[in-house]
């Protein structure tokens, strides 16, 4: 055994390959690991030389060759082979170059992607001149080439053909079913409502309308297929809650809390519990009602605008006062949520809620004052067309623009007219009020930012000069006139923020020893002089802008915050942009002068920098923009555009002139001095740049930005008070207006409906909710049970809850509701969309089993005699009754024949599961758990457990195909004290292991912290699980210390299910293994258990009549000792099924094919699905 010249050379340092590769060759046979392979491949393309010295040294050469490449083996046997298939691996990489002389590649799974995963074993095999071939010319080969080369160089081993040699010990399957539980049960069959309603079925999988087209319907018809799916494993992976705690959770370290845990270091609470799942849906159920609440009241106001447009303020009004009436009714019970409320996220939610209430409040009361004024102010009659409506809005635009407000006198009104005038006024002084408080947080903010600005600008000195930088005359109109106000002094005060040059001129003079060294210091000279005139510019420029950011949006709390406030601010904000744009401009030329030097050149963003320097569309094309353009040009420093003249290349000259001079020498030392000098300057404008560029400018940008944020806030606000124009559907504007009126009245049908269900359900709800709050949340399915009907007085399992929050049975309340339309017990009055339906879960375990027919096999024969008894004499005698009584209803005529098919259903199962004893399931169910997880959790939990009673030393390996559920399952073990290691930890243990989500370069990587796991469960059999995902993990490993595997949910591809079942079940193995399957009663997962069911059978006929035919050709006697059902697993379905797999299926779960899609929803509620899908006719 191989395992890599590092750890030979840990026990011997001396051994070098060579020796190491003579001991191998010493052996027949050498066996090694893919690890290993992985781990030698530099060494594998190691080439030693033998190129002579330079020097004689005292060490020789070390030779980091890998054994391996330095024999010759007659045959590489590459086992697993599909582990080599990625052709950019080191595995696949080393299998390439290892020295041999044939090849041979073992594997089960081939093809695990698609055909280019055999390009890469053909290159692993070195088979000329096919390896050669890239992947384009592969792909392009014919395909009669391709079957006839596979043929040849292929040889196909199956458990048939070794059948009397390999003898496993026996399987047993097990299916343990069981209903949801009440909450899981609500949130499932919304879902599945939500389904049919989207894809416009009805329960039994028929058409509701005509012209459905199911191809158009299978691409959501696949979505809500894995929706439902996921919904069956645990209600939260399809919230947003279970997303936001697995991103926690990576981030976290694993540690994650119940989402309503009050208590943060409270480690015992952990997330996917029944109170997690009933929040979560408490929570998504509020936020679809206010979705549908805010288009309710949006299509509410829309129609009082049209009534306005229709020249009938009368209707107009009655309907913004019935949008107050219901807007300020639901603002009470928001803000009620809100004091109620603890946590921040949910009280930033009812925030957001309550402002988009006062919005309609807002837009309600100002239509509704535009509506009075109408009354003694009427507006111009309707236009006929819409030539007369387009020129009659453009005549109101002029008329606002260029009139003043028409001031009214009360007393010329009359005693009506009065009434409505004071209402007007009225319901805008509470239209201005609401406002006021929606804008009072921008204002706040904009405040806040207005003082943080003064404050950083206040710690500036304030300099005097005397004339600032102008543009000098070329004709009497090129004048640069600088925007300040007029003053009578004749010195201007500004703010030293853009530092100036030291004057360094003495000291120049007195180094300038030599010609070279004068003409650089010259031109230092004038490049400080010409820094220092922008520094003016900079600093003026400073000033400008930190004017306009102070003045604020409201001078005072009593004026009045209209939407014209955002045009007589525009001016001052254009003017800020334009000197923000010229202030980052005017810098990044400053930065240049400075520091540029002649290499900055070649830089890459130089000629965008020079670009910008004279491209004038850099800032926008106001008069202010482009004067400051204008003078930001005039007086760019010449460093900007020659970097020869940069204050940076004339210390870098006057570096290279000291070197000229003797070292120490007088010259020397004063150079160097003046160097200093200069160099110390340099730095402190670069990092007055800086501190311009980033500190400055963030604030800046945040006083102007919240400004802005204001008055767009007000404007948006404003927008929605523009009166209703109508779309040109017709000839005339009323026709219009009269359509889009009718439509809008459905809308409101519709979302009215829609928001009754929705809090009929919410109600819901929240009741279950209470209850458990109140009964100390003990049991969380027994206390949802306990409502009793007071109409019959029984226990309530199907009832009905009221708006009013009482519950009844169904049948009760629908009797009651024939006579009285009103509550039983309260006497509110009751309509019939407002009821909610709900089922109380009834629990309890069901288990079916069955052996692999080693002791079965005559049940295989009789299949056909079999599913003719299904319609023998008890299915037909249950006709009969169903035709002579005439009295049936269609629904128990329905009943009846889903009960039929449902017995047909377990007929089919009988043949690969029966019943598991009803002492053990009870044994089973009473196995307590410290907290309820849900119901598929629950059940998991409780089997493990039960395994580990009669078993201490049990392991088991889960699979299921959604991480998600494997994270929720493996916190739920964690809590309950089960042992178990998952492939989940690993993803995240490399974010943990780094600190910042890097695989370490030490090796301790997600695959080694994998592997390490797989060998402590293979080795300590305290660990109980491995958790591992059904379709990235179901093929190439090997667990023969385990003898149970639970598939916590069915699969349609069955392959899948038969590698997972394969990791236990294969050579090596000593004890009886089970197979657990885990289903959810009533929900999509029946049917797809039915449907795999059933292709099972139908490929053991199919199986068994080859298999008839083959030996009836060679004369042989049709009777075989061989088992089918494993015949069926390895030789029809992974074969055939295992092509299936790809990327899709890896990252969102199996994909169901078209055929099968349909019965995937409905085998196990629909009537009709039996002839059509599962009985062969």
């Amino acid at each position: 055994m191989y395992k890599g010249i590092s750890i030979l050379e840990e026990y011997d340092d001396s051994l070098t390959p060579t020796m190491v590769a003579d001991q191998l060759s010493s052996y027949d046979i050498v066996l090694t690991s893919y690890n290993t392979l992985a781990r030698e491949l530099s060494r594998a393309i190691f080439i030693p030389t033998s190129r002579p010295k330079r020097k004689s040294s005292s060490y020789d050469r070390i030779d980091y060759s890998s054994p391996l490449m330095l024999l010759e083996f007659y045959r590489l046997v590459l086992d697993e082979a599909q582990l080599a298939s990625i052709s950019i691996s080191k595995v696949a990489h080393f299998s390439r170059i290892i020295p041999r002389i044939h090849t041979w590649c073992v594997s089960g799974t081939l093809i695990r992607k698609n055909l280019e995963d055999l390009h890469s074993l053909i290159m692993s095999q070195r088979l000329y001149p096919l390896d050669n071939l890239n992947i384009q010319q592969w792909n392009q080969l014919p395909r009669h080439f391709f079957d006839r080369l596979f043929s040849r160089m292929c040889l196909r081993h199956t458990k048939e053909m070794v059948g009397n040699q390999v003898r496993l010990p026996k399987q047993h399957r097990i299916m343990l079913r069981s209903p949801f539980s009440t909450i899981e049960s609500d949130n499932y069959h919304d879902l599945f409502n939500r389904f049919l309603e989207q894809v416009g079925l009805n329960d039994n999988g028929e058409p509701v309308a005509e012209g459905f087209d199911l191809e158009r319907s299978r691409m959501g018809m696949s979505v809500w297929c894995n929706k439902l799916r996921m919904a069956c494993c645990h209600a939260l992976l399809n919230g947003s809650q279970i997303r936001r705690n697995m991103a926690l959770d990576n981030a976290a370290g694993g540690n994650i809390k119940s989402t309503k845990s009050k208590n943060k270091n409270d480690a015992d609470i952990i997330i996917g519990t029944l109170s997690d799942v009933l929040s979560d849906l408490v929570n998504s159920n509020e936020a679809e009602s206010h979705n549908c609440f805010f288009s309710y009241v949006k299509n509410y106001i829309k129609m009082g605008k049209i009534h306005e447009f229709l020249r009938d303020p009368a209707k107009s009004i009655e309907v913004f006062l019935s949008v107050i009436d219901v807007v300020s009714k639901k603002l009470s019970y928001y803000q009620q949520c809100y004091d109620a409320e603890i946590a921040s996220d949910r009280r930033k939610n009812w925030t957001v809620r309550i402002r988009n209430l006062l919005e309609f409040l807002h837009q309600s009361y100002f239509m509704l004052a535009s509506a009075h004024f109408q009354h003694y102010r009427p507006m111009k009659p309707l236009p006929k067309d819409f030539s007369e409506l387009n020129e009659s809005i453009l005549g109101e635009n002029k008329e606002e623009k260029t009139e003043d407000a028409e001031i009214v006198d009360p007393e010329t009104l009359s005693e009506e007219e009065k009434k409505h005038y004071y209402l007007e006024n009225e319901y805008y002084a509470k239209a201005d009020e609401i406002l006021n408080q929606l804008l009072e947080e921008p204002l706040k903010k904009t405040n806040e930012m207005i003082t943080k600005l003064g404050k950083a600008f206040s710690k500036f000195s304030i300099y005097k000069v005397k004339e600032l930088p102008s543009i000098k005359p070329i004709d009497d109109d090129d004048t640069f006139p600088v925007e300040i106000k007029s003053e009578k002094h004749e010195e201007y005060e500004l703010p030293l923020i853009c530092e100036y040059f030291e004057d360094l001129s003495s000291d120049m003079k007195n180094h300038a020893t030599s010609l070279e060294i004068s003409f650089v210091l010259n031109r230092s000279q004038e490049a400080m002089e010409q820094l220092n005139e922008q520094s003016t510019i900079i600093n003026y420029w400073f000033k400008k802008l930190i004017e306009y950011q102070k003045i604020p949006v409201v001078k005072n709390d009593e004026t009045d915050k209209t939407g014209e406030e955002y045009g007589l601010s525009l001016i001052s904000q254009e003017e800020s942009q334009a000197y923000i744009d010229q202030l980052q401009l005017i810098l990044d030329d400053r930065e240049k002068a400075i520091n540029s030097t002649e290499d900055t050149l070649a830089y890459k963003s130089n000629s965008f920098k020079i670009q910008r320097v004279f491209n004038d569309s850099i800032s926008s094309k106001t008069p202010l923009s482009l004067k400051l353009e204008k003078l930001r040009k005039y007086y760019i420093p010449q460093g900007t555009l020659n970097p020869r003249y940069s204050y940076r290349t004339a210390i870098l000259e006057l570096v290279g002139e000291l070197q000229s001079y003797t070292p120490d020498s007088y010259k020397h030392i004063q150079l160097s001095e003046l160097i200093a000098m200069l160099k110390t300057e340099m730095n402190k404008q670069m990092k007055n740049v800086k501190n311009m560029r980033v500190k400055l400018f963030d604030v800046l940008n945040d006083a102007f930005n919240s400004k802005v944020s204001y008055f767009k806030a007000l404007q948006v606000r404003s927008d929605t008070l523009v009166n209703y124009t109508p779309e040109k559907i017709g000839v005339s504007p009323q026709y219009s207006a009269l359509v889009e009126l009718e439509t809008v009245k459905k809308e409101l049908d519709k979302d009215a409906g829609k928001l009754r269900s929705l809090n009929a359900r919410l109600n819901y709800l929240k009741s279950l909710n209470s209850k458990r709050q109140t009964e100390g949340n003990q049991d969380e399915n027994d206390n949802l049970k306990d409502d009793s009907c007071v109409i019959c007085r029984y226990r309530i399992l199907v009832g009905t809850l009221t708006p009013c929050g009482h519950k009844y049975c169904r049948e009760c309340l629908t009797e009651w509701m024939k006579t009285k339309k009103v509550c039983p017990l309260c006497q509110k009055k009751l309509r019939a969309d407002e009821l909610y339906n709900f089922t109380y879960s009834r629990g309890g375990l069901k288990g079916d089993i069955v052996e692999s027919l080693h002791d079965h096999k005559e049940e295989v024969a009789p299949v056909e005699n079999k599913e003719n008894e299904t319609n023998g004499e008890g299915i037909k005698n249950e006709d009969d009754n169903i035709n002579e009584d005439g009295n049936l209803a269609d629904d128990d005529l329905d009943r009846l024949k889903l009960l039929q098919n449902r017995r047909l259903f377990e007929k089919d199962m009988d043949f690969v599961y029966q019943g598991l004893p009803t002492a053990q399931l009870r044994e089973i169910s009473n196995i307590g758990l410290k907290r309820n997880y849900g119901t598929k959790v629950d059940m998991i939990i409780r089997q493990a457990k039960y395994l580990v009673s009669k078993d201490p030393s049990v392991q088991i390996l889960v699979f299921s195909q959604w991480n998600a559920f494997l994270l929720l399952l493996g916190r739920a073990m964690k809590y309950e004290g089960v042992q178990f290691r998952s492939w989940m930890n690993q993803k995240a243990a490399v974010s943990h292991e780094d600190g910042v989500g890097r695989t370490s370069r030490k090796g301790n990587n997600s695959n080694s912290k994998l592997n390490q796991d797989i060998t402590d469960f293979k080795r300590d059999s305290s660990i109980t699980c491995f958790l591992l995902n059904t379709i990235a993990q179901a093929a190439g490993l090997t667990f023969t210390n385990a003898s149970h595997v639970f598939l916590c949910e069915p699969m349609v591809n069955l392959s899948f299910e038969l590698q997972a079942v394969n990791r236990i079940h294969r050579i090596g193995q000593t004890k009886e293994t089970s197979v657990w399957n885990f289903i959810i009663e009533g929900t999509i997962e029946e049917s797809i258990a039915y449907l795999g069911t059933k292709k099972r059978i139908q490929a053991a006929k199919v199986r068994k009549s080859v298999m008839k035919t083959e030996e009836e050709q060679q004369g042989e006697d049709a009777e075989s000792d061989k088992d089918e059902t494993e015949e069926i697993d390895d030789d029809v379905l992974e074969a055939k099924e295992l092509t299936k797999v790809n990327d899709t299926s890896r990252k969102d779960g199996e994909v169901i094919p078209d055929d099968d899609l349909w019965a995937a929803f409905f085998a196990a509620r629909s009537v009709k699905v039996i002839g059509s899908v599962y009985t062969d006719k």
